[in-house]
C-alpha cells in the first residue's frame, strides 16, 4: 500500500473528497428508506376505506394533512420537505372549515414556500460548484438535471447556457480525441504495412 507521505497534496484532498461523498451516499441511502417507509404508512391508510360521511372524511382528511405535516420536517431532502407541506396544505384545503384546516393550510403553504427557496438557493449553489469542477459529459448531464429540477428559478437560465456551452466544447474535444486515435492507428497500420514490404523485399533479394 502507498504510504500516506508519498502522496501529493492533490491526491489527499482527492481522497478526503470521495470519502465524504461515500459517506453521503450512505447517509442518503439511509434517508431515503426512511422516507419510503413513512410513505408507506400514509399510502396505507388509504386503501379500501368504508363509506364515510361527510364529517368523517373531514376528519380523516384533517388527520393524514396533520401526519404529513408532522412527517415533513424529518424528510432528508429540501425539495422533499417543501412537497410534504404542500401535500398537507392540499388535505386541509380539501377539510376546510374543520378544526383548525385553514389556518393550518396557510402554515403549510407558507413552510413549502420557504422550504421551495432554500432548496433552489442550495441547488443553484451546487450548480455553481458542479459548472467550476466539470470535466467530463458526465458531470455536465449530473448539472443539467439540477438545472431542470430548479427551472422555474430565472437566474438559472446562464447556468444553463452556460452548461451548454461547456457541453458543446467536450464534444468537440471527445471527437477530435476519436479523429487523433483513428489517425494514430492509421499511421500505425501504414507503417506496419511499410515494414512488411520492406521485409519481404529485403528477403526475396
Amino acid at each position: 500500500m502507498e504510504n500516506k507521505k508519498d502522496l501529493t497534496e492533490e491526491e489527499l484532498k482527492e481522497i478526503r473528497r470521495r470519502k465524504r461523498a461515500l459517506r453521503k451516499k450512505r447517509l442518503e441511502k439511509k434517508k431515503a428508506l426512511e422516507q419510503l417507509r413513512m410513505r408507506s404508512l400514509l399510502d396505507e391508510e388509504e386503501k379500501s376505506e368504508p363509506p364515510e360521511t361527510a364529517e368523517e372524511r373531514c376528519r380523516r382528511l384533517y388527520t393524514k394533512a396533520k401526519k404529513k405535516m408532522g412527517f415533513a420536517p424529518h424528510m432528508y431532502r429540501r425539495e422533499d420537505q417543501a412537497d410534504m407541506y404542500r401535500q398537507a396544505a392540499e388535505l386541509f384545503g380539501e377539510a376546510a372549515g374543520y378544526e383548525e384546516a385553514d389556518a393550518l393550510r396557510e402554515e403549510c403553504r407558507e413552510r413549502a414556500k420557504e422550504h421551495r427557496a432554500l432548496y433552489i438557493e442550495e441547488t443553484y449553489a451546487l450548480i455553481n460548484e458542479q459548472l467550476a469542477q466539470a470535466k467530463t459529459l458526465v458531470d455536465c448531464h449530473k448539472m443539467r438535471k439540477n438545472i431542470n429540477a430548479i427551472a422555474d428559478f430565472k437566474e438559472v437560465e446562464a447556468q444553463r447556457r452556460a452548461c451548454d456551452d461547456l457541453e458543446q466544447r467536450l464534444l468537440r474535444r471527445e471527437r477530435n480525441q476519436k479523429i487523433l486515435k483513428i489517425f494514430a492507428a492509421a499511421v500505425v497500420c501504414v507503417a506496419a504495412a511499410v515494414v512488411i514490404i520492406y521485409i519481404q523485399g529485403t528477403v526475396r533479394i
